[in-house]
């Protein structure tokens, strides 16, 4: 799977006019997601590869996207769901693989689901006004990037 991503800074005003928007949108999918993750990549300069240990709503799994870190993102995705409750064993596996430093992150997140796209507008508990916003289209292949692209330049405006 490829995921194509759109991402950037939202504040808390522009997060509740979005989900304001988003409800009154018909056929628009919603939901609540908590995410904890322990991002072991190392430094986000010149990053070509995200290892991670997340999980979401209490479900753990190990993810790894390949390609470039930044503004918009064309990366490989994988991952192996562990089950529910199993952050530290995932954490100890890595450990075992050489991971030793990480950063920790904590999400609340409004999910959204506008024509095939993936929208999470992402909270950051202990900062005030500071959040962000991503979208996001999985492909199967290269050649579907460029439209997929373009839908989410015109959806992210």
């Amino acid at each position: 799977m490829i995921e194509v991503e759109i991402r950037g800074p939202l504040t808390t005003a522009d997060h509740e006019r979005l989900m304001a928007e988003f409800s009154a949108t018909p056929g628009v999918e919603m939901r609540k997601q908590e995410r904890i993750l322990l991002d072991l990549s190392g430094p986000l300069e010149n990053r070509q590869r995200d290892v991670r240990v997340r999980a979401t709503d209490g479900v753990s799994e190990i993810m790894i996207k390949l390609g470039t870190f930044g503004a918009s993102d064309m990366r490989r995705e994988f991952g192996v769901k562990v089950g529910e409750h199993k952050f530290d064993e995932c954490v100890g596996v890595m450990h075992a693989l050489g991971y030793d430093e990480g950063r920790l992150c904590h999400f609340q997140n409004d999910i959204v689901i506008v024509d095939g796209v993936e929208f999470v507008l992402k909270a950051i508990p202990g900062f005030t006004d500071r959040g962000l916003i991503e979208a996001d289209i999985e492909v199967e292949t290269e050649a579907e990037i460029p439209a997929a692209r373009q839908k989410l330049e015109e959806l992210f405006k």
